[in-house]
């Protein structure tokens, strides 16, 4: 027992007389790894999803949400269809068709790499969709601006803060900008460096990409940091605004015609040749030919993405983004 205790003494003490020579290595570790954490947060990929999450949900730093709701994505997808392609028999039997004879084989990491792309690809076409719906919102952003222009001028005898929070409270509900506006109001009234103003300011600059935004921001820092007015400069700029505006609506109207020709043409153009051709061959048959043989499969593939790429475009042309370009 006390030979126990002696040891037990020894060794506390040992570790007492080393510990403190591995402190430098310790907090050196710490650092890098500090470092590390601060390196990730300001990456590429992550200031991408936090722009893009930032317009969607109108709240900051949102990248983390996405990468674990499409994590659960990927991981469900994954097993969902490991699962279904666990029920399918690996060997099925000789089949005599209209084609010829074939017999179908597989294996069990067959179904695992199909399982895989599939979880692949309902992840990226989930990032496609979001893509499309911040670019959509992005070209929004750029019209609720205007908005914010003309109603900002009205507070003219605030300070820039609060007029740009009254401003906040004026527009629409449904104006994209409401709660960004606000977010800028706060850290231009409590920002503690130039640095974090700087970040706020190009995160709202980004949530509309327009030339317009970096008007507006720079007319609000400048009178912000020089104390002169700006009610002037802002009514300039919105009036340049609707000369665009203007602009952008009268060539709407001239080409609204062909536009809705490109969006709905081809769809109805396709579904009428496939129902001529199954009426006059037989549905059976078109059948057969369109969804049981790897031609068919493949030029419908073609003939959808191309018709999908069409009406995206169109409805790109119908709402251009509101910008001196």
């Amino acid at each position: 027992m006390l030979l126990g205790i002696l040891y037990l003494i020894t060794f506390i003490g040992l570790i007492g007389f080393v510990l403190p020579s591995f402190a430098t290595v310790v907090n050196k570790s710490l650092f890098l790894i500090q470092n590390r954490k601060e390196a990730v947060k300001q990456s590429s990929l992550i200031q991408h999803f936090d722009e893009v999450m930032f317009l969607l949900t109108g709240k900051p730093n949102q990248s983390n949400r996405y990468f674990f709701y499409n994590g659960i994505l990927f991981i469900t997808s994954f097993f969902i269809m490991l699962l279904i392609t666990t029920e399918i028999p690996m060997r099925l039997p000789s089949t005599n068709g209209p084609f010829g004879s074939f017999q179908m084989s597989g294996s069990r990491g067959a179904g695992v790499l199909f399982s895989l792309i599939v979880a692949v690809i309902v992840v990226i076409v989930g990032y496609l969709i979001l893509r499309l719906q911040y670019h959509f919102r992005k070209i929004k952003s750029g019209y609720d601006l205007l908005e914010i222009v003309k109603i900002l001028p009205r507070f003219a005898d605030l300070q820039i803060p609060e007029a740009m929070i009254r401003t906040a409270d004026e527009v629409h509900a449904s104006n994209l900008l409401r709660k960004q506006l606000k977010i800028l109001a706060f850290t231009v009234s409590n920002y503690s460096s130039e640095a974090e103003l700087k970040m706020e300011t190009n995160r709202f600059i980004k949530s509309v990409s327009t030339t317009f935004a970096i008007a507006f921001i720079s007319d609000m820092l400048f009178s912000l940091r020089s104390g002169t007015p700006w009610r002037e400069s802002l009514v300039s700029l919105g009036d340049s605004m609707e000369t665009r505006l203007s602009a952008i609506l009268e060539v709407k109207k001239e080409l609204s015609g062909a536009i809705h020709m490109g969006t709905w043409g081809n769809p109805a153009a396709i579904i009428l040749v496939c129902g001529a051709v199954a009426l006059t061959i037989g549905f059976p048959v078109y059948a057969g030919l369109q969804f049981r043989t790897s031609l068919g499969i493949t030029l419908l593939t073609i003939i959808l993405c191309a018709c999908v790429g069409t009406m995206i475009l169109s409805f790109l042309v119908m709402k251009p983004p509101l910008d001196y370009k």
